[in-house]
């Protein structure tokens, strides 16, 4: 009787063991997801990727207005020759 008392109450120690080993898993387990979870929470959404391709397109309309204002700008100032040139005694613009 003695016997099996004394062994059940090492085998109730180990079983403790296991849970505390168990609980202190658990517990990383949760500090590891709140760091991810606070991470995540920093990311931008789909929000801002939307934004984001809008601010691209403005962009390249407004570069794309700009050539063509700087264009008519040289062509007002320049005059329509500015782009032609002559090589050595090649033709002049028409």
């Amino acid at each position: 009787m003695i016997q099996k008392m004394q062994m059940l109450q090492k085998r109730l120690i180990g079983k403790t063991e296991e849970v505390v080993e168990k609980e202190l898993l658990i517990q990383e387990k949760e500090k590891l997801y709140i760091e991810l979870k606070h991470i995540l929470a920093r990311q931008p959404g789909p929000e801002v990727a939307e934004q984001l391709q809008t601010y691209q397109a403005t962009l390249k309309d407004k570069t794309r207005q700009m050539k063509v204002n700087w264009l008519m700008t040289i062509l007002i100032n320049e005059g329509p020759g500015w782009f032609y040139s002559p090589g050595p005694g090649g033709p002049g613009p028409p």
